[in-house]
């Protein structure tokens, strides 16, 4: 019963189920089988796009808290190391949304997190965590490779505006460089830190 995908000669690829049982004579020796072929293209899309949005923010498009927690277990590794954890947040949002309402506070919350995105690299990890709190995973990425980061995106915000508005980011992160050293810890240091520049 595994998915099969078969190829037309015209190259249109159709997945399907298969399924084959056997025919047997009064003797119990296979005399033949039956076989049944379902097209299971609409299903398979199905599963896609549930799974998709199990470990993808449904307004930004970016991964989810669930994902980004797995994601910190599996590169909690020596390999990863230096890994730097760095934290997002929006400074005003509140005051934004209540003056221009809650479709421009999603229209900035967009534009800033595919900003975000188009500044990371294939193995970095980018995940909405909270309703405006934004969450990185740099694997082999020590400070000074963060603080290049923040100046990246910073300079790539300049260029976005909603309703006329800067879109304002504070920044903070820890650098994990020893296998010792608590994850959880780094991740709170991290958050610590963006409050510290939120106040400034």
């Amino acid at each position: 019963e595994d998915d099969i995908l078969l190829v037309s000669l015209d190259q249109k690829s159709i997945t399907i189920e298969l399924h084959v049982t056997p025919i047997f004579a009064e003797n119990d020796a296979i005399t033949g089988v039956v076989v049944i072929i379902k097209d299971v293209r609409d299903k398979k899309q199905n599963q896609e796009e549930i799974r998709y949005l199990s470990i993808h923010d449904s307004l930004t498009g970016v991964f989810n808290r669930h994902f980004f927690d797995q994601e910190m277990k599996r590169l909690d590794h020596e390999k990863y190391l230096p890994l730097t954890i760095m934290f997002g947040d929006f400074n005003c949002l509140k005051l934004f949304n209540d003056t221009f309402g809650h479709l421009a506070g999603d229209e900035m919350l967009i534009k800033t997190f595919h900003t975000m995105q188009s500044c990371l690299r294939n193995q970095d990890v980018l995940a909405r965590y909270g309703g405006d709190e934004s969450v990185f995973l740099l694997p082999n990425t020590d400070k000074e490779g963060a603080e290049k980061l923040i100046s990246r995106i910073q300079q790539a915000l300049k260029t976005q505006q909603v309703h006329g508005l800067s879109i304002s980011v504070s920044f903070g992160y820890e650098t994990k460089t020893t296998s010792s050293e608590s994850l959880p810890l780094l991740f709170k240091k991290a958050e610590d830190f963006m409050y510290n520049q939120k106040i400034l």
